[in-house]
């Protein structure tokens, strides 16, 4: 295009010899004639562009974030497990998210009177794979019922990109990276968790006094639901000559049995909570007992179960 600004310049006309213009047309042809036969033959040094590597979000994706709250201390822990489909270029599924709040200064929550609560949510999502370029949006979500719910939710929309083992999405909500765990559909679990497991922690104290806990659970397993009890023994060994005022000894022991349920969720993550429990009578016992909330999974032949800001793992005995 010529700038509107600037006139055009004259056209220029090549000085031809009348005698010379049947001479001057075959050489043009023959010019154009050896180009077409340049441009259509093969170059053997050109190298073949590669093809596009296919991108699939099939299979399992997580992701996680933990922050302190400013002025109260309390943890938050956000944990989204995402479950994709990709047919060609759509993609659809849906992904579990459950944000647990833990207590920064040991008093308990007014909602459910516990150290911590978790609320959970399952997002049904859809969108499409151009390239590495991801879209997403939610169309829908379920939450579970529980007393710490606010029931504040919002469906959300994504833009992102898909990089070697993660996809980095942006939202409404800020900017998060899902990490792939697995490359299949769901599997089902890889074991059967019914029987005993055992768990045992051993601390001593700033007074010397040493502190044995000790947990046996029994579960029992029968189509991804769980159930069963563990009983919790706790010893006392004074570390020193002074004996403890509760029982005016050196050694005290408390008893309590905890009924629990859960389930097998996909990927064969676990979900675990106390129901109820059951505390045996004593001079040492305080009868403050909180019911608590697992999430964890089945690996290397043990249960690994977090619970608010702790960890645990069962082993067989």
């Amino acid at each position: 295009m010529q700038d509107p600004r600037r006139p055009s310049a004259p056209a220029r006309h090549l000085p031809i010899a009348r005698g010379s213009v049947r001479t001057y047309r075959v050489r043009i042809a023959s010019i154009a004639l050896l180009l077409l036969g340049c441009a259509a033959g093969p170059r053997p040094s050109a190298a073949r562009a590669a093809p596009a590597r296919v991108v699939t979000l099939t299979g399992t994706w997580v992701w996680v974030h933990r922050a302190v709250q400013p002025g109260s201390g309390d943890l938050h822990i956000q944990e989204e497990v995402w479950h994709l489909e990709q047919t060609g270029a759509a993609v659809q599924g849906h992904y579990d998210r459950a944000v647990t709040a833990v207590s920064g200064d040991g008093r308990p929550y007014r909602c459910n009177e516990e150290l911590s609560f978790t609320v959970r949510t399952r997002y049904e999502v859809r969108g499409s794979v151009r390239g590495r370029q991801v879209r997403i949006e939610t169309t829908d979500y379920t939450a579970d019922a529980g007393p710490c719910d606010d029931g504040i939710r919002a469906l959300d929309r994504y833009v992102g990109k898909v990089e070697p083992g993660a996809i980095v999405l942006s939202g409404n909500t800020g900017r998060q990276t899902l990490r792939r765990t697995s490359t299949a559909p769901d599997p089902a679990p890889a074991a059967d968790l019914s029987g005993e497991w055992r768990w045992e922690h051993r601390t001593v104290d700033g007074d010397g006094d040493r502190k044995v806990e000790l947990e046996r659970w029994v579960l029992e397993q029968q189509d991804g639901e769980l159930h069963g009890h563990y009983d919790s023994t706790v010893t006392m060994t004074a570390g020193g000559e002074r004996p403890f005022g509760c029982n005016q000894g050196s050694e005290y022991t408390t008893h309590a049995r905890f009924e629990v349920l859960g389930r097998i969720e996909e990927g064969g993550r676990l979900q675990l909570r106390e129901t109820s429990v059951q505390v045996d009578p004593g001079p040492c016992e305080r009868g403050q007992r909180r019911l608590a909330s697992y999430r964890g999974a089945f690996t290397d032949g043990a249960i690994v179960l977090d619970w608010g800001a702790g960890r645990q793992t069962l082993h067989r005995p």
